[in-house]
């Protein structure tokens, strides 16, 4: 057909009463400039993803500045976006080992607790 307009947007399908468009405007995402490199550019991140950079920046001493550009010279194929969140989940993950969870004080998961407890 030619001449004729597609349905299709580059998000995705989206029918002619525009049911998408309302979903795309209620994302729950916020942009927010950062520098990598000296060079401004933008992230699109879950609240909770930005809050938990900020406590990574803040455990490490570093401004998101700082730890986006360390995250983009590391990053292989990816979006800076995608390694950002890759990041933060590998960086809690290393914390949650029992390790990582020991060596941050909070000693292990059976100490104080009653054998015969029901964990739920």
């Amino acid at each position: 057909m030619v001449g004729r307009r597609s349905n299709l947007t580059r998000s995705g399908a989206e029918g002619r009463d525009g049911q998408n468009q309302e979903a795309r405007s209620e994302s729950s995402l916020v942009s927010r400039n950062i520098l990598v490199s000296g060079r401004r550019t933008s992230l699109r991140l879950e609240p909770v993803m930005w809050d938990a950079l900020g406590e990574v920046c803040r455990r490490e001493s570093k401004n998101a500045n700082e730890l986006c550009t360390m995250i983009n010279a590391r990053r292989n194929e990816s979006s800076l976006t995608a390694a950002v969140r890759v990041f933060i989940l590998a960086y809690f993950m290393a914390a949650a080992t029992e390790e990582g969870h020991v060596s941050a004080g909070h000693g292990t998961l059976s100490e104080g607790a009653d054998s015969d407890s029901d964990p739920t």
